[in-house]
């Protein structure tokens, strides 16, 4: 249990590092103005949702008078339930949104490091799952510079 705790804090340092600076700027961070800040109203939404009504989860306050219009996108329902206590908490949309990438990369690392280590059984060798998680996330724009957002950027 204490090398898998330590092994998932190496890759939740490792997700830190390859975003950063994104850790420093995690309430006004978005890498544009397109999807970082679509994904963090659907989690928010979603969140809000499962707290207060849940049998209206896909009845968001976008696209009216559609019926149901989660159900046009990624409604993201399994990343909510894993960032609902932040959104408890009283996090931002966009603050819970920086911590679901970090989380799902450190997440993303560890599950390849577990199937390695089960199909090896050699704990180095399942170490070198990182490789295929990191290397995505150094190309990716989610390194890009911190932009601010507001709730007029989110309305847009």
């Amino acid at each position: 249990m204490k090398r898998e705790l330590a092994v998932f804090t190496f890759f939740l340092a490792l997700s830190i590092l390859f975003t950063w600076p994104l850790v420093l700027h995690l309430d006004t961070a978005a890498a544009d103005r397109g999807d970082p800040l679509l994904t963090a109203w659907i989690i928010d939404w979603v969140c809000h949702a499962l707290t207060h009504s849940p049998f209206d989860l896909y009845s968001g306050p976008i696209f009216h008078p559609g019926h149901y219009p989660i159900a046009y996108s990624e409604n993201l329902i399994g990343i909510a339930i894993v960032m609902l206590p932040f959104h408890l908490a009283g996090l931002s949309a966009l603050t819970v949104q920086n911590l679901a990438i970090l989380i799902g990369y450190a997440f993303s690392a560890f599950g390849a490091y577990v199937l390695a280590r089960l199909i090896t059984r050699w704990t180095t060798d399942a170490a070198k799952g990182k490789r295929s998680v990191f290397a995505n996330a150094a190309r990716s724009s989610i390194t890009c510079t911190p932009k601010p957002a507001s709730c007029a950027a989110l309305a847009r």
